[in-house]
């Protein structure tokens, strides 16, 4: 009883744990006009401990896995102060001390664009940021956490600027809002809280997300450390020796880095980021690398 308890516990909580993952927009230079790029990444996070709310009381047990995700990334400039482009990745899960499955597939598609609202010489960068999300073909979204996604359509808004001094310095911040469709279940309800919801449509929250950067960015590498913050506008919180529910309010807050080494036609990125306390989330760090190629134009503008 006590390990079928602790390994509901470990699926409920690993799908809170997608849930609040914000995303943002894809390639990391703003391209000139006519610009083409494409980048090849590369990502394995690994999860243990539950944060059950805002003030770090931790359920033992719970459970270990791994995620890692390949993507590809591809980004066209058709003018001087837009950017547009789209991602896919391919994403494999596994249970690190369980008997269960993982599961590999294509995940969701990106659609995303990038607007500048002032000139790319200044400065002052302010940009603008869409992305359109959704699966690129079914998938089982009802294993969790060994799904590959939540199978759900995402609308994402979001506004980011940054201020570069002369010796490459930089601050900025960002911030984007996400809508996020409900999930079918195959099964007839739901529990959000301690309230049974009959309906085959699980309620995911929208959630919002706040970074802050700052760095040094110059003609050979990129050093960009953030702190950042994904909270959910609605739900509730695990109780005190309760499972967990779908329609949990998660919070993460998150440090890290991107560290790139860029030459005019390629570049190569090493990021790493790792969760230091939440609610209703799990603890996990990321490690990933990709290489960056300027197809058709160059850049060194760096951007998030």
């Amino acid at each position: 009883m006590i390990k079928l308890r602790s390994l509901t516990l470990f699926m409920c909580v690993l799908f809170l744990y997608k849930n609040a993952q914000g995303q943002f927009s894809g390639e990391l230079f703003f391209l000139p006009k006519k610009g083409f790029s494409m980048e090849l990444s590369h990502e394995i996070s690994q999860s243990s401990k539950l944060f059950s709310d805002s003030t770090k009381s931790i359920y033992p047990g719970g459970g270990k896995f791994r995620t890692s995700s390949s993507s590809l990334k591809l980004a066209y400039s058709p003018i001087s102060r837009l950017n547009f482009g789209l991602s896919l990745p391919f994403i494999k899960t596994k249970a690190l001390n369980s008997d269960l499955s993982g599961q590999s597939g294509l995940q969701d598609y990106s659609i995303f664009g990038k607007l500048s609202i002032l000139d790319p010489e200044n400065p002052l960068s302010i940009l603008l940021h869409a992305i359109y999300q959704r699966p690129f073909k079914s998938y089982d979204t009802e294993n969790q956490p060994l799904s590959i996604g939540l199978g759900t359509e995402r609308k994402i808004g979001g506004i980011s600027a940054r201020y570069k001094l002369e010796n490459g310095f930089f601050v900025g911040a960002y911030s984007h809002y996400e809508n996020r469709n409900n999930i079918s279940l195959s099964k007839s309800g739901y529990f959000n809280g301690s309230e049974l919801i009959e309906f085959n449509k699980s309620v995911i929250p929208d959630l919002y997300s706040i970074a802050f950067h700052t760095g040094i960015d110059n003609n050979k590498v990129v050093l960009d450390i953030y702190g950042r913050t994904n909270r959910s506008l609605t739900g509730t919180s695990i109780l005190a020796y309760d499972f967990p529910h779908l329609t949990n309010k998660a919070i993460q807050n998150v440090i890290g880095l991107n560290t790139i080494l860029k030459s005019e036609k390629i570049g190569i990125k090493i990021s790493a980021s790792y969760l230091i306390s939440g609610s209703n989330t799990i603890q996990n760090t990321n490690i990933g690398i990709g290489l960056l190629f300027n197809l058709k134009g160059t850049s060194d503008r760096f951007e998030y």
